[in-house]
């Protein structure tokens, strides 16, 4: 069961999409390589641009203190979608470094 608020299911729909992109376009390692790398850089511009202060309300309460009251709640599994995007990025660079790793240690015969 996948849990989301507002625009959180982009949080999985938008590397779906990347990936049947990129794999229509380059096949092999590199669309699944990448596909996190751009899905992450999308998602955290787009869950920066969606909680900006234009899409905020100011409510104050009764004695004239403001209260800043975002409007767009867009997470998946309560996580918000820009850390989402921070996930895969920093997700997809430990992968091409383990990756690169692993491939010298057999390259080499190292064990």
């Amino acid at each position: 069961m996948i849990i989301w608020q507002g625009f959180g299911f982009l949080a999985v729909l938008i590397p779906i999409i990347i990936y049947i992109i990129l794999e229509s376009i380059f096949s092999g390692d590199i669309a699944s390589n990448t596909t996190f790398l751009i899905s992450g850089i999308i998602l955290y511009i787009l869950g920066i641009k969606l909680h900006t202060k234009e899409n905020s309300t100011i409510l104050y309460d009764k004695d004239g203190t403001p209260y800043i009251f975002n409007k767009h709640i867009d997470t998946l599994y309560y996580i918000k979608i820009e850390y989402w995007g921070i996930a895969f990025v920093i997700g997809n660079i430990l992968y091409n470094i383990f990756i690169n790793i692993y491939i010298v240690i057999i390259n080499f015969n190292i064990l």
